[in-house]
């Protein structure tokens, strides 16, 4: 896999065993995905991965910062949130879509959300045949985080 960037974009490249070389570009993504108006396949795969896109780069810019340090009304999660949004607008049953939505909650500290999409991500995965590591993992973390809170919130 390689970045790199041209002009202000960030292209992500990947080789593909079946399809060979695979480019996105994040920025055309993004832009194509909130203007498309069609319900393609598609146009639901651009918005997560401009969704997944803004996410990621929201944790590496506050990744230096601890909990309450991090600032959850950074407009990328409003834009990521809106892109998965539009991506299950498409595609209601896309699990990659409910399990981003599911962290976008998660990194803003609603866990009940985070849990009902991410949980809803891991049974449509299961539902269709496939396995989804990644969403399972997030489950788990977010019911740890959960019983954390829940633990410090007794009245000892």
């Amino acid at each position: 896999m390689q970045r790199s960037l041209r002009g202000s974009q960030m292209i992500l490249s990947a080789r593909n065993s079946k399809c060979g070389w695979i480019e996105i570009n994040f920025g055309e993504a993004i832009r194509f995905s909130t203007d498309c108006k069609t319900r393609s396949p598609r146009a639901a795969t651009f918005s997560c991965f401009g969704g997944y896109h803004l996410k990621n780069a929201y944790q590496l810019k506050y990744s230096h910062r601890k909990g309450d340090e991090k600032s959850s009304s950074d407009p990328m999660l409003g834009k990521a949130e809106q892109l998965f949004h539009a991506a299950l607008g498409i595609h209601p049953d896309d699990p990659s879509a409910k399990n981003g939505l599911g962290n976008i909650y998660w990194l803003r500290g609603n866990l009940d959300a985070a849990e009902f999409f991410v949980k809803h991500a891991v049974e449509k995965a299961r539902k269709i045949g496939i396995q989804y590591p990644e969403a399972e993992r997030d489950l788990r973390e977010i019911r740890r985080e959960k019983a954390r809170r829940a633990a410090t919130q007794r009245p000892d």
